[in-house]
């Protein structure tokens, strides 16, 4: 096939047929971008359907359980766990005395050497090193007891002082006053 058309007709078909394939394109797309927005809000109307239906269903649910066995036991449910939070609470700032007890016995006593009394108090600060910082699980333990001479109750504050728990051992003086049959007390801090 000839083409005899001058070429400024040549142009100017070649512009109309990118003209329509620009206008098809756009027609396209506008297409495209309306079919999106219908999809979106289609889905927009069921999502707020579907709460519209969730909060009936609620509003329903709490009409029927606010008869007055409900709001008994609703109740009876919250002073319970009233309860239960101080309880928890108490066994969070509680003393473990077993631990205490463990180490003490753990430290090795000298024949001749008798504790009589432990006395343990929580969150006791007593002259705490400037390193240390005291998180309120520290505890003042005195102990008393009966040695049969000096030696053996300096063998039992070595012994002490070897434990990484305790620590700040007192040992007064009026222990060491007493050659024999030693009457004695000292207070030291458990660090769990």
């Amino acid at each position: 096939m000839i083409n005899l058309l001058p070429p400024e007709e040549k142009e100017l078909l070649i512009f109309e047929q990118r003209k329509n394939l620009a206008i098809i394109i756009c027609i396209i797309f506008l297409a495209y971008l309306l079919s999106l927005a219908l999809i979106f809000l289609i889905v927009n109307f069921s999502i707020l359907l579907k709460i519209q239906q969730q909060q009936d269903m609620l509003s329903n649910s709490e009409k029927l359980y606010q008869n007055s066995d409900f709001v008994f036991f609703k109740n009876l449910v919250e002073k319970n766990n009233q309860s239960l939070n101080i309880i928890d609470k108490f066994y969070k700032n509680n003393s473990y005395v077993s631990d205490v007890v463990k180490s003490i016995s753990e430290v090795e006593k000298p024949s001749g050497l008798n504790l009589t009394d432990i006395t343990i108090e929580r969150g006791a600060s007593v002259a705490i090193k400037v390193n240390q910082k005291d998180n309120g699980t520290t505890m003042r333990v005195t102990l008393l007891g009966l040695s049969d001479d000096r030696d053996t109750l300096s063998a039992f504050k070595e012994n002490l002082e070897k434990n990484q728990k305790i620590s700040n051992i007192d040992f007064p003086a009026d222990n060491w006053l007493k050659a024999k049959d030693i009457n004695f007390y000292l207070t030291f801090q458990y660090q769990p």
